[in-house]
């Protein structure tokens, strides 16, 4: 566990999975709020329309994982796939999602963001889920659960950090 702690793209995966957490867990507690109070939907509507975001992060998930493996037969490195799919998806997910400030208040308009916004979210799981079983093969479900738990506090703190930050 020394060598393993010691390690910096330990801790660079640490932070992927606490960046990603993040966003997720800002999205899932404000979207439907979000629908509500600023789009004014209805409670039923918010909660429908809020599924679509979801829906393509799951969707962009699968597809990310077929880029990830093409990109690696492509370039012959894992670590460049990987880094690549983990900033697109972090770095395009957050431009989207701070552009929506800036689109007239079409709920048509900003759902559509919301949904790319999320489905590139997905691609960063390609960037950093996998990369535990690329730095530790033997050892990547217990690093998994350390991450996790890192992961796991933006959940706890995140939410109301970013209310206070905006």
């Amino acid at each position: 566990w020394r060598v393993l702690l010691r390690y910096a793209p330990v801790w660079a995966l640490f932070a992927a999975h606490f960046a990603n957490t993040w966003t997720l867990y800002v999205l899932l507690s404000w979207l439907p709020s979000y629908l509500r109070e600023v789009q004014h939907m209805s409670i039923g509507a918010a909660g429908i329309w809020s599924a679509g975001p979801w829906m393509a992060m799951f969707l962009m998930m699968y597809a990310g994982a077929g880029v990830t493996e093409w990109i690696v037969r492509r370039t012959g490195s894992v670590a460049t796939a990987r880094k690549l799919m983990q900033a697109i998806g972090l770095l395009g997910s957050g431009a989207l999602l701070l552009s929506v400030q800036a689109l007239p208040l079409s709920p048509a308009l900003v759902l559509t963001v919301l949904c790319v916004a999320t489905g590139l979210l997905g691609l960063g799981w390609s960037g950093f889920s996998a990369n535990y079983l690329d730095i530790a093969p033997r050892h990547s479900a217990m690093l998994f659960a350390v991450g996790n738990t890192f992961g796991t506090i933006p959940g706890v703190v995140g939410v109301t950090i970013t209310g206070w930050l905006i």
